[in-house]
């Protein structure tokens, strides 16, 4: 079932917005930039006004080209108000691009400039005039002033393998590799150079974006509390999107109420059926040879879609996925900043090719070689559809990229209940497919090797200030534990006293760990366990309960602890 809300952009580009409506939006951008290929002409006139008198100059700049509408950008005039020298050259490259013209005057005037695409944008243009030397410069600022980041010298080792200046070329590949080998790509042109590989399909270097058509999609059930901002998020894309979809995973909230208000398409399921079959439904929905996901806690950087673009434009059919950072935007609560620290989505900021895999919180993939190997597995309601995803997309011999310049925010903010069940559906199937829950002797060896997880956490977080999470460290290992064995019974793999045998071994490893630290510790996770989790009363009457250190007979010896923290000394036998 799909609902298209319809977008009236002769209301958005009026001489009038009622505060109300103006107070919904984050700025005048999100009338502009969700449909801005569809806007009518007539009322093109009445936004470019709207987007001079109440957007950036850079705004104004970035949709006129997008609309390849270089007669208005050539009738601008540096005496607008609000131009900063960083618009200046963000408009003198784009006239750079239309007249053909030599960019070299621009490269002096980067050094102070912090935007990825214009040094792309810049070095493009040299290389596509033959001025090979400028465009090295040029790459080689940019790894000063962005982190290291190896793309720009990526490109010039790319176009000079291109046209035959291939000693040249394998300089740079050597350099772009010793400053990051995480990068296989590179690795593949040097093969490919040296004669041991096939040459891939031939580079073109187009000077401007290429704007592919691309569809984001966002996820929804239960989210009401975060929906406007991806979705407003998205809007504000300084790269126009083909459309907007919101996947209603039958949501009983008010999030698909909210997102009505917005220009999206949403694509309802009757049921709740996981985050999997949300995914495919959007990729089945979607218009747009690439689909983006934003997680519904998520809020996308203006500059997510373009910088996630770049990796595309050059042509290069094996590429399937771009993946960028989720950076937390809230630390100031032990849970949020545990989930920082511990449940992080963030691969970093380096480039890497490949990844282990790309977060589905934030992706753009093509979508054909999505489709091409069967979509996600819908088995993965929660979790691990991304990894399952991934390992599907290489084993069929695609290739995917992280890179650090799309930045999303994770806007989430967790609870004690929510960040250590998240964890624990993290690990959830890789523990299935590991024979985790097969046997009682797997269980019991899971759960030795999260007390040393956990003791490791908390070594860690002492060591580096983070006193503050040394309890949930703690709690983890007694939290980890009754989860395992609770679903182990619930699966028929243990029975009630084989459970309660193993819960009772951890929790005394617990109370000899949590005897470093204080006497009342131990009863705190004990109370906090019971109302934590979900059954309540599952823990009633361990406290007192007699404790086996040692456990025997059918779950075989367990545990032989010793532990000094100072020493960091920690020992299992199993």
């Amino acid at each position: 079932m799909i609902h298209t809300k319809p977008y009236d952009f002769k209301h958005a580009c009026g001489t009038s917005i009622s505060r109300k409506t103006r107070g919904k939006f984050t700025s005048i951008k999100v009338f502009v930039l969700a449909e801005c290929s569809k806007i009518q002409d007539c009322q093109e006139s009445r936004l470019r006004n709207r987007l001079q008198d109440e957007g950036s100059f850079r705004d104004l700049l970035f949709f006129l080209l997008v609309k390849r509408d270089f007669e208005a950008i050539d009738a601008l005039t540096p005496e607008v108000e609000g131009c900063s020298d960083g618009d200046l050259l963000f408009l003198d490259t784009i006239r750079a691009i239309r007249s053909g013209g030599d960019a070299e005057v621009l490269v002096d005037r980067l050094d102070d400039e912090r935007d990825p695409w214009l040094h792309y944008t810049v070095a493009k243009i040299l290389l596509n005039n033959g001025n090979a030397q400028s465009a090295i410069a040029v790459a080689s600022r940019y790894l000063r002033l962005f982190q290291r980041d190896c793309l720009l010298l990526n490109l010039a080792a790319k176009f000079l393998a291109v046209k035959g200046e291939q000693e040249v070329a394998l300089q740079l590949i050597e350099s772009s590799l010793k400053l990051n080998p995480a990068q296989n790509d590179m690795a593949m042109l040097r093969d490919c150079i040296l004669g041991q590989r096939a040459w891939p399909v031939p580079l073109y270097l187009d000077p401007l974006p290429l704007f592919q058509q691309v569809s984001f999609y966002v996820p929804v059930y239960n989210v009401e509390r975060y929906i406007r901002q991806a979705i407003e998020g998205l809007i504000s894309q300084n790269y126009p999107l083909a459309e907007i979809i919101v996947v209603d995973d039958g949501t009983p909230d008010r999030s698909i109420e909210i997102a009505m208000e917005y220009p999206v398409r949403i694509v309802r399921h009757e049921q709740n059926r996981g985050l999997a079959a949300a995914r495919n439904t959007a990729l089945k929905h979607a218009s747009g040879s690439y689909v983006g996901s934003v997680d519904s806690d998520a809020v996308p950087d203006v500059n997510y879609t373009k910088y996630a673009m770049m990796e595309y434009e050059n042509p290069c059919p094996e590429l399937a996925g771009v993946g960028g950072r989720l950076i937390e935007a809230f630390t100031d609560t032990p849970a949020d900043l545990w989930r920082k620290e511990w449940l992080s989505q963030d691969p970093g900021p380096v480039r890497k090719c490949p990844p282990l895999f790309l977060y589905g919180s934030n992706t753009v993939l093509r979508r054909e070689s999505i489709l091409g190997v069967g979509g996600y597995g819908e088995q993965f309601r929660t979790n691990n559809e991304d990894v399952q995803l991934c390992n599907r997309l290489r084993s069929h011999g695609f290739s995917l990229i992280h890179t650090p310049w799309p930045v999303a925010y994770h806007h989430r903010r967790d609870t004690l209940r929510s960040v250590l069940k998240t964890k624990w559906n993290w690990l959830y199937w890789n523990r299935v497919q590991e024979g985790t829950f097969d046997t009682c002797g797997s269980i019991v060896k899971q759960m030795a090797g999260t007390l040393l997880e956990s003791v490791h956490m908390m070594l860690t977080d002492r060591q580096v200030g983070r006193r503050g999470l040394l309890y949930i460290d703690f709690l983890w290992m007694a939290m980890d534990a009754v989860l395992n064995t609770n679903h182990a019974v619930h699966i028929g793999q243990l029975d009630s006293v084989e459970a309660r045998y193993i819960q009772n071994g951890v929790l005394e490893s617990v109370r000899r760990i949590g005897a470093h630290y204080g006497s009342g510790l131990y009863e705190k996770v004990i109370a906090d366990l019971s109302d934590l989790l979900l059954d309540g009363d599952a823990l009633d009457g361990l406290p007192d309960a007699p404790w086996r250190a040692v456990l025997s007979g059918v779950l075989g010896d367990f545990e032989r602890v010793c532990i000094d923290l100072d020493d960091v000394i920690f020992r299992v036998q199993d």
